[in-house]
């Protein structure tokens, strides 16, 4: 798309040095482009305050930092300002000019969205109302970076453009209001614009623990994931004493509570086995669904599972 394009000024928004802004910035550079990042490093990124629950701090940081050692040998530009303040941001724009504003502002773990809805709606609708009222005043093409999880739970095993929205969750209804909020903008003001919604993305300097990067990870260290083949096979569940989680084709999450299954959040789940690990840390967590269960679903508590220590996983499918 953008090799076809000779953009004097292309803003990369908030957070532009998070995963999928300092590589799409050094690809674009690469292309000769010139873009211009702007973000606050408060979110998911080195001055975050939120970023306690990582277990390898050194490691964590050491990526952030190489991040932004990368961005400064390319001579990139990096704007540190909070995109939530109108006038500033507003002030920022009218001295860039950009061809084309790149909008990533979000708070990128689905999990964290659900338990702070207000500063997930702070940094995913207000940032990007800044950009739409700068934006429809000079007719600056946006690219919005949105989520599968607008989808809510796959219906099949693949999605495009042409499948209904559902979003499932803070995360995915903010990023879907998101959508909305550009397409009126588009028939009020006839602003162009581009949407985009990608699914579980991973590769280098990522630290997001989704599930792609944590299969990765664990197949390097040599560490177990065991799937089962077929839905005949049989996992003896009373001698190791697991934590098990059901997942049905809804997306909704059980576990075992006084001899039956509950449905339970994915935040109590979170909750809950961060205290079970502290006495038990190779405790055995089976993972049940069947075919129709959400994959999304299941990628989401694997990824909350492996942020607070799981490594022993077993994932299985029941008759």
């Amino acid at each position: 798309m953008f090799q076809s394009l000779q953009l004097d000024s292309l803003l990369l928004y908030q957070p532009g040095c998070g995963f999928i802004g300092h590589n799409l910035a050094l690809f674009l550079k690469k292309f000769g482009h010139e873009p211009i990042i702007v973000d606050s490093l408060s979110v998911n990124n080195i001055n975050s305050d939120d970023n306690t629950e990582i277990k390898n701090q050194n490691l964590y940081k050491a990526i952030l930092e190489n991040r932004l050692d990368l961005l400064k040998k390319d001579n990139i530009n990096l704007v540190v300002q909070d995109a939530r303040n109108y006038h500033e941001v507003t002030k920022l724009y009218k001295s860039i000019n950009p061809d084309v504003i790149i909008h990533l502002a979000a708070v990128s773990h689905a999990n964290r969205s659900n338990k702070n809805p207000h500063t997930t709606f702070d940094h995913s609708l207000r940032t990007l109302e800044n950009s739409l009222d700068y934006s429809k005043s000079t007719n600056t093409h946006i690219i919005y970076m949105s989520s599968s999880m607008v989808y809510g739970n796959f219906e099949s095993n693949e999605v495009n453009e042409s499948n209904d929205c559902k979003p499932i969750g803070i995360y995915g209804t903010l990023k879907y209001a998101g959508e909305l909020m550009i397409k009126s903008y588009n028939q009020v003001f006839g602003l162009p614009y581009t949407i985009i919604r990608p699914s579980a993305l991973y590769g280098e300097r990522c630290v997001s623990r989704r599930v792609g990067q944590i299969f990765i990870e664990n197949a390097i260290q040599g560490l177990d994931i065991n799937l089962p083949k077929t839905q005949a096979d049989q996992i003896e569940l009373e001698q190791s004493q697991p934590f098990i989680i059901d997942v049905n084709e809804s997306g909704f999450y059980f576990i075992e509570e006084d001899g039956g299954f509950v449905q339970v959040s994915l935040g109590f789940i979170e909750d809950r086995f961060s205290k079970i690990i502290t006495t038990n840390p190779q405790i055995e967590i089976i993972v049940r669904g069947d075919q129709e269960t959400s994959y999304q679903s299941i990628a989401e508590l694997l990824s909350v599972l492996q942020a607070n220590g799981a490594t022993n996983f077993s994932l299985a499918t029941q008759p």
